[in-house]
């Protein structure tokens, strides 16, 4: 089955466990060794980035300021504030190749919601998204920390802390919710069971607030935004979400 028939059905299970039967409902796949993997989001590069950095700042909310990091960014992270994304370049600067795999999956998953073409990129002149390894002063006890398009210094960048241990599917979780916040999504803590929570865990649904925040940023695939649509009815989900714990339990 091709990456992007995975990555649809991965995101139709991720959507659409908000809506059976008219009340929200999550796809939670348990960790291998059963234990709880709590991942908490800071937010909303190069290989030297663990080495503390005079030139890097924190982000503040209060003032509505972006965290700063010296590198030098990616050339067309303003494209990240366009309604119609169309093609968005993604470097990907992480020391871990286990972060790595988790940026390339968020990115199909992405491509699967939004009507985007998420796509590796090394070209610094042709990406708008650069994931790097943050450094502590940015990640403030975090695990990972998006920049917000609305908010002052904006240069598309997502910072990770992988010396953070964490499995597959909390990896996978976490870069889901950081993509989602450079995407304009904020913290979503209203029934504690989306990905967009402040304390990640693993947690694999986006529900509705979710998809009614990102429409009005950015433009929803067809099906996205035909479930979206049909939010006040009754979806059924038991094989979709069937097929995707499957998928899930392979792709990670």
């Amino acid at each position: 089955m091709g990456s992007r028939i995975r990555a649809s059905i991965m995101a139709l299970g991720l959507i659409a466990g908000s809506w059976a039967t008219g009340a929200t409902q999550t796809t939670r796949i348990p960790p291998p060794d059963g234990a709880e993997t709590r991942i908490h989001s800071a937010a909303a590069g190069t290989p030297k980035a663990w080495t503390p950095d005079a030139g890097a700042s924190p982000a503040s909310e209060v003032k509505g300021v972006n965290f700063y990091t010296p590198d030098e960014p990616c050339a067309q992270y303003n494209d990240l504030k366009q309604y119609d994304l169309g093609s968005i370049g993604v470097k990907i600067d992480t020391i871990d190749p286990r972060w790595a795999k988790a940026v390339r999956q968020a990115m199909e998953f992405w491509n699967s919601v939004l009507n985007v073409h998420l796509y590796e990129q090394r070209d610094i002149k042709a990406c708008a998204i650069k994931v790097i390894d943050g450094p502590p002063v940015v990640l403030q006890g975090g695990d990972g920390y998006s920049q917000f398009t609305d908010w002052e210094g904006f240069q598309g960048k997502l910072a990770l802390g992988p010396q953070r241990i964490h499995n597959a599917r909390g990896r996978f979780s976490l870069m889901v919710h950081e993509f989602g916040h450079l995407f304009g999504l904020r913290h979503n803590d209203k029934n504690g069971k989306s990905v967009m929570c402040a304390i990640v865990d693993e947690k694999t649904v986006l529900d509705i607030d979710d998809l009614r925040a990102l429409e009005k940023n950015h433009q929803l695939r067809s099906d996205a935004a035909a479930i979206l649509a049909r939010s006040g009815g009754k979806i059924r989900v038991g094989g979709i979400r069937a097929t995707f714990n499957r998928l899930l339990s392979v792709i990670l």
